[in-house]
Formats: C-alpha cells, sequence, structure tokens
C-alpha cells in the first residue's frame, strides 16, 4: 500500500497522507510551506506538484498517482 496517494487534478493536484508516518512527516516538514490545506489534504499548484512528488520519493516514500482530468468539447 502506497504512503501517499496524489491526485492530478489538472491545475492543483491533492496530497493525502495515508498512514501515520507520512502524516507526521508532513505535519514536521510541509507545515510552515505556503500550502493549502484542506483538512489533512495538501493542495499544491500543479507546477510545483512534480517537484513535490520528487522530494517525497527521495525521501522515501511510496506514491500513489490519479490523474482525474475530464474533458469538456
Amino acid at each position: 500500500m502506497a504512503d501517499i496517494r496524489i491526485e492530478d487534478l489538472g491545475t492543483m493536484w491533492s496530497f493525502t497522507p495515508l498512514n501515520e508516518d507520512a502524516k507526521k512527516f508532513f505535519r514536521d516538514s510541509l507545515g510552515t510551506e505556503p500550502w493549502q490545506w484542506l483538512g489533512d489534504v495538501l493542495m499544491v499548484d500543479h507546477r510545483p506538484a512534480r517537484q513535490l512528488c520528487e522530494y517525497l520519493v527521495d525521501e522515501g516514500f511510496s506514491l500513489q498517482i490519479k490523474i482525474c482530468r475530464s474533458r469538456f468539447n
């Protein structure tokens, strides 16, 4: 099972910690960053989101990434 679920929502990405280690890391390491929090979910602009993914992997977390884009014609 992944440590963090990430959803690519287009212009925003959501990062949801799925276990206590990930929640603690989010609180301790990301709590002072200029992110938008929705409860336990971290919302990040799409531009720095990929870098945050790389950082989380470098820190040893496993990621589950879902792309949630829809097309309107």
